[in-house]
């Protein structure tokens, strides 16, 4: 069971304040999180957004092309059996290029993905059910590269090649 209470203040049509709490019933327990998150048109061309301390975005606009930096924290809990699980915490730092094969008239698109960068903060727990000790392990931090495609659905009337959501 969980949940999330977000509130927006809107400043100006340039800038977005929001703030609010997430909670979630994991394996390990109850996770509360406190929400911090901004919307930002700092130029024509340049959008920041975030939703902290799990993601925030500089994007760059040049027509079809969108490049920038991001960062993604990823948290994760399985169950293996009753009272046993596996919690999984990292953050992904990373350079992107998404570049939209799109006609402003459809209201569907294809955009193709590269982006690149590094895990950062990895840590995986794993209690057994035939234990009270947890097991920690901090893996070494790692590089990756991701190149892609994906179908991009357009719902909002407003959309002019500038993502409102990272893809």
């Amino acid at each position: 069971l969980g949940g999330a209470v977000l509130y927006t203040k809107t400043y100006s049509n340039k800038f977005k304040l929001k703030g609010g709490l997430y909670y979630n019933r994991e394996f390990w327990g109850n996770y509360i999180m406190p929400l911090l998150g901004f919307e930002w048109k700092a130029s024509k061309n340049i959008y920041c957004w975030g939703l902290l301390p799990n993601s925030t975005t500089v994007d760059v606009s040049f027509n079809k092309l969108h490049t920038g930096f991001a960062y993604r924290g990823i948290e994760e809990s399985y169950s293996e059996s009753y009272n046993s699980y596996f919690h999984d915490r990292e953050g992904h730092v990373k350079l992107y290029l998404n570049y939209y094969l799109i006609n402003q008239k459809q209201k569907i698109g294809i955009v193709l993905l590269a982006e690149g960068g590094q895990s950062v903060s990895r840590l995986y727990e794993f209690k057994a059910s035939t234990s009270d000790n947890i097991s920690k392990y901090h893996p070494a931090e790692n590089y990756f590269i991701r190149i892609g495609v994906a179908v991009r659905l357009i719902t909002r009337g407003d959309f002019k090649l500038w993502p409102s959501q990272p893809i």
